[in-house]
Parts: structure tokens; sequence; C-alpha cells
């Protein structure tokens, strides 16, 4: 299965020198778990992050070359911290338990095979695809032994599949990230392409406000979705862009742009994610916690690891394990699970491990009860 970045994305993004051999471990759990959970674009951040130098999924596509760019120059171009309304933080609501509904299908796999479920649990489309991904735009990418291509909630194709794509992710505004063995570029919901393959484009991400990360051979930038550079390639990572803003590197430290490259909040962070629910996850001295948008704590850093808030809960790390947290910071799903992404729909992915070593992914819902366990 596939992204992250689909999550938008879910992305976590990459901070360099991982420091301890702890810390290490940990960021490979999370990689290998996302691997395995198929958030491609979240493994492009978090593999990034266990290697010396900088910089998921990201994101959310398996493994990601570290990329080395010249950020000096940015640093001697780019203009000072500039006055701009950050994202308002906003009261999130309680989380709620959803009801079923068969037009939100989550990815499971079956016996080796990746079928998709509703919010009850009840397998929707039978398992018969080699990989698959999240629904997004009523669309998933799903792969057969014909190439990568999309269905819609019925199971029926929309997208034939295609034996040059190697790799597709979710729509985003429109638009799917497709790579090919030319290169990244991107489709429209006819499956056409848009902005054609470009071995310029090492990897490409999904549009959020009108903007895509991709990354070359010089760094991550923005393109917008003419595949024209609208932030030139010369940060060390890059996330998308919520609210405004997107947080960035440069020289191994994190901090929050505007569209125009100009700093709202200055680098100073170990580690950055983008604003979700008006708060941003951050760490400082390798520790996580979470910023609104003028920069100000608002929860203090004390976790090993934290991800997006989404329907008012956020997964985290402490002692390598992963749970949920609430808007408050307090554990609302108790740490129990090998990796765990932000809630979609009224579940959230977690990665259970067994004790032969295997890991594989299921569901739980808000109130930590799970709703699919894969078998061992």
């Amino acid at each position: 299965m596939t992204p992250a970045a689909g999550n938008g994305d879910a992305e976590v993004p990459g901070s360099g020198d991982t420091g301890t051999s702890g810390a290490s471990r940990l960021l490979w759990i999370v990689a290998g778990a996302l691997v395995m959970a198929g958030l491609f674009v979240a493994v492009v951040l978090l593999a990034r992050d266990s290697d010396p130098e900088p910089g998921t999924d990201t994101a959310e596509g398996v493994s990601e070359t570290a990329v080395t760019t010249e950020a000096t120059a940015l640093l001697d171009t780019t203009p000072t911290v500039t006055e701009t309304n950050p994202p308002p933080v906003t009261e999130a609501p309680a989380p709620t338990v959803t009801a079923p509904a068969r037009d939100v299908l989550f990815p499971v796999r079956i016996d080796g095979r990746l079928g998709f479920i509703d919010r009850s649990g009840t397998v929707v489309i039978e398992p018969r695809y080699a990989e698959a991904n999240d629904f997004s735009e009523g669309l998933a990418p799903v792969e057969t032994a014909k190439g990568w291509g999309y269905i819609d909630v019925s199971g029926s194709w929309v997208i034939e599949p295609r034996s040059d794509v190697e790799l597709a992710f979710p729509f985003s505004e429109g638009l799917a990230a497709n790579a090919t063995e030319e290169g990244w570029g991107y489709i429209d919901v006819d499956g056409a392409w848009v902005v054609e393959p470009q071995g310029e484009f090492w990897w490409a991400f999904p549009f959020s406000e009108g903007l895509a990360v991709v990354e070359t051979a010089d760094g991550f930038g923005y393109v917008d979705a003419t595949g024209a550079w609208v932030l030139d390639p010369l940060y060390e990572w890059a996330g998308r862009f919520s609210g405004g803003v997107a947080p960035v590197e440069i020289e191994m430290t994190a901090g929050f742009i505007d569209v125009s490259g100009s700093w709202v909040i200055e680098p100073r962070f170990f580690n950055a994610s983008s604003f979700s629910e008006g708060v941003a996850a951050v760490a400082v001295e390798r520790d996580f916690g979470y910023i609104d948008g003028s920069g100000a704590e608002v929860i203090e850093p004390q976790f090993e690891w934290a991800g997006d808030f989404s329907e008012g809960l956020a997964p985290f790390a402490i002692d390598e394990s992963f749970g949920y947290i609430d808007r408050r910071g307090s554990i609302a799903i108790p740490p129990a699970y090998d990796f765990a992404e932000p809630f979609r729909d009224g579940l959230g992915r977690v990665s259970f491990l067994y004790p032969d070593g295997g890991a594989d992914f299921g569901y739980v819902d808000a109130t930590g009860a799970v709703v699919w366990e894969p078998s061992s």
C-alpha cells in the first residue's frame, strides 16, 4: 500500500542528524511501518531522518536519498521575517464515532492482497490488488499486474491501469502525482498528463492550496498546477502549505514561510510539520510539542514524535510506542502500536507488531476500539 503525504497529507518532516541510536531506531521503526502501510510520502521524509543529512510521506516513494542543497545562498537571499496573518488557533471539535458509510473506504491487507473496508470494518471491495492507497476525491490508486490505475468506491476502474506508471499517489485538487521511468508528473481525473513526467522531478507530492512540493537534485521547492516553479528548489526539505504557510528546512533547521518565500516563523526548530487544526508539531531539542500560528508554544515538547491533528486527535510516540493525544496534550488513546497515523473519516490507521517481528496495519476508532486488526 502507498502516502502521505496523501493526508496529506500525513507527512513527517525530516530533520537531519538523529543524534542517539534510540532516536534513529524509532525513525526507522516509523519508516518500516509506513512502508508496510504504503504511505510512501511519509516514508520519503522519515527515511531521510535516519541519515546524517537533513530531511515524511512528506511523504508520504519507499526510500529516500538525502539531498544536499545550497542553503547558504537561500539564507543570503531570503527576506527577513514579515508580519503576515498566520493560521488562527481554532478549537477542534471533540472526536466522535461516526456511523458506517459506504462512500468512505479504507485499504486493508488480507492474505497478502489489498482490498477496502467501510468504517464498520466490513469488507466492501474484496482484496485483489498488489498495492492500494487511500481514497481521495472519490478515487483510490491501486496496483495490479497491469500497473497502477484508479478505482471508485464501487471498485470499478475510472482510470485503467497503465504499465508505464510505476507509482501513483491519491488525487488532490484535481491532480495526482504519478511516476514513470522518465520521472514524476501529474495527471487529471481523465488520466491525461497535465504535467508531463520530467526527469528533473525526483519526487512529486500532492497539491495543497495550489502548490505541490517537488524534489530535485538541488533540493525541495514548489510548483503550480502547470508544473512551473513558484518557489525554486533551494530547501533541504519542504512540507505542504496550510493556511498560507509551509514548513521548510535550511541548514538543518526548520521554520515556516509564506507563498512568497518570506519567513513567517523564523527557522529555529529541529523538526516541523504543516499546520493542521490551527497548530503544528515541532521539535525543540529533539522533543516534539505544538505551536500556534504565531510560533507560541501550545503543547510543551515532551514526545519522541508527534503528528498532525485531525478530528481532534494527533498521533504521538513515547518509549517507541504510538498512540493519540487530544488538543490539551493529554493521552486519549494509550500508546500500544508500532506506528499511528492521523485520523481520517473517523478511523486512525495503526501498525500492529507481532512477536515474530512481522507487522501489518489496522484501524482504531476515536475511543481506541479496534475496528480492524490484521491477522498475524
